[in-house]
């Protein structure tokens, strides 16, 4: 490692460490800073590296090449959308996790090279992209313990990269929708009189259990390389075992059923209704739930990733030749990392537009930072968008629908939202308006969104006034400027 780069990873992980040691005097509210230049260079870089490394296998004929063309090109155009829409270069978690990765590549000086991108995403994810970057979604690092499951997880991408599993699956399945097998049974298929609909989905589906079984095992030499890699920088072994545990439970949460709406949509003025908690039942979805319950038999068949707990016994054995330290889950370690995570999560559901995702990940958050009034403030934001929709008829573009596979509170959350009337809405607002910051950026926002909707001109026009004097370059100042 030259000079440079030495002094350069020092200095990361002395931010590392001030980051761990004042984890309190972190930011409250998200990120807000322009990034467009490093946001072009990331593009240009991974349109480089796929021009080089996803190399059009010679043996293709013409309609595989088109094919393997094809999907290169929209991969590009996803994680190009997916980086000016959502990659966070900020001053917290995109250094953390360059730290941890940059500890990685020290320990393995061997391994090629690999960039990460932190993007700002609820949904508990990290994935390789096959041409050496790493993406870590947001909402995954607002679950973490620790530094070491962090680095377990990277290095589990490093692997798919490493043994380049990406491009493989690719040219695999292009390879088997060419076969003269698969080509002979869809003829078949398109000469049957009757039942072709059938038949496809059959064909399909006996597909996808071809290519989960082939998952699974590149998962598990995903995880075989990736233990390797994780032992090497001198971790804890057995975070990847409590990584394990927390892949698990991961998607339902053990918060969410301690969950408790009244108090948030409810005050003495304006009291919380156990009408609201009914679902609404259709045709369409009584035919969707038993769709959805006639499949529950395949969902386990069809996960991508083999269980937790086997990829833990799996784990475990690979633990046998080393010396296990005590297994510790040290929450604390990295509370601070995880509370800027959790806000930058909710805020990328409310940016998306997803209003109930926002309102259901900031009260879930809420309660384990009540500190932080932000996940008061954007629960209010929220509320005042749904009426604005609801009002112009346009309230299905940014709420869904209960779902078997959703949790049970977040289905509770839907019901509640989806049964609301204007008047209620106005009214659950007004309850919340007691509980709005009067001082912050969302706050103030939140208190201009409020009195517009409740016609309260000149409540509307202090919290502007006051906005812009606190804010003068602040995220919401177009909103203004908009005459919103």
């Amino acid at each position: 490692m030259s000079i440079k780069a030495t002094l350069s990873f020092t200095i990361c992980f002395l931010y590392l460490g001030c980051i761990v040691l004042f984890s309190q005097a972190l930011r409250s509210e998200p990120f807000y800073g322009n990034n467009s230049i490093q946001k072009e260079l990331e593009k240009k870089r991974i349109h480089t590296r796929m021009e080089e490394q996803w190399v059009l296998p010679a043996h293709f004929q013409k309609d595989s090449k088109k094919i393997f063309d094809t999907e290169r090109a929209q991969l590009e155009t996803e994680l190009g959308t997916i980086i000016d829409k959502k990659a966070l270069f900020d001053d917290v978690l995109y250094p953390y996790v360059k730290a941890v990765h940059a500890k990685i590549i020290s320990a393995n000086p061997s391994l090629p090279l690999t960039q990460v991108i932190v993007v700002a995403e609820a949904t508990p994810n990290a994935f390789s992209v096959g041409e050496g970057t790493l993406v870590v979604h947001t909402g995954l690092l607002a679950e973490l313990e620790n530094e070491a499951q962090l680095n377990f997880v990277l290095c589990h991408e490093i692997a798919h990269y490493v043994l380049q599993h990406t491009i493989k699956q690719l040219t695999g399945h292009i390879e088997h929708l060419q076969s003269k097998e698969f080509q002979n049974e869809l003829k078949k298929i398109q000469a049957s009189q009757y039942n072709q609909f059938d038949l496809f989905e059959s064909l399909v589906q006996k597909m996808q259990f071809k290519s989960r079984y082939h998952n699974r095992l590149i998962e598990r030499q995903a995880d075989s390389l990736a233990y390797h890699l994780f032992i090497n920088t001198d971790a804890n072994p057995n975070q990847a075992q409590r990584l394990m545990q927390l892949f698990q439970d991961i998607d339902e949460p053990l918060k969410d059923s301690l969950l408790n709406f009244e108090p948030h949509f409810g005050c003495s003025k304006h009291p919380y209704k156990k009408s609201w908690e009914q679902q609404k039942k259709s045709v369409w979805a009584s035919a969707v739930s038993k769709q959805n319950i006639a499949r529950q038999s395949l969902r386990d068949s069809l996960k991508t990733h083999p269980d937790a707990l086997l990829r833990m016994k799996w784990l475990d054995s690979l633990a046998t030749n080393h010396q296990v330290k005590t297994l510790t889950t040290t929450a604390s370690e990295s509370l601070g990392i995880r509370r800027v995570s959790a806000i930058e999560s909710v805020e990328a559901a409310y940016r998306d537009h997803d209003y109930d995702w926002a309102i259901y990940t900031a009260l879930l958050h809420q309660k384990a930072y009540p500190e932080i009034g932000y996940f008061k403030d954007i629960v209010a934001l929220c509320i005042s968008e749904l009426y604005t929709h609801s009002k112009n008829h346009t309230l299905s573009d940014v709420l869904a629908q209960t779902s078997l596979y959703y949790s049970p509170r977040y289905n509770q959350l839907l019901s509640l939202l989806n049964n609301f009337s204007l008047s209620d809405l106005l009214l659950v607002r007004e309850c919340l308006e007691a509980n709005t910051s009067s001082n912050s950026e969302y706050g103030l926002f939140a208190k201009y969104l409020y009195a517009q909707i409740s016609g309260d001109s000149a409540a509307s026009q202090e919290a502007k006034k006051k906005y812009l004097q606190q804010y003068p370059d602040g995220r919401f100042k177009q909103n203004f400027s908009n005459g919103n």
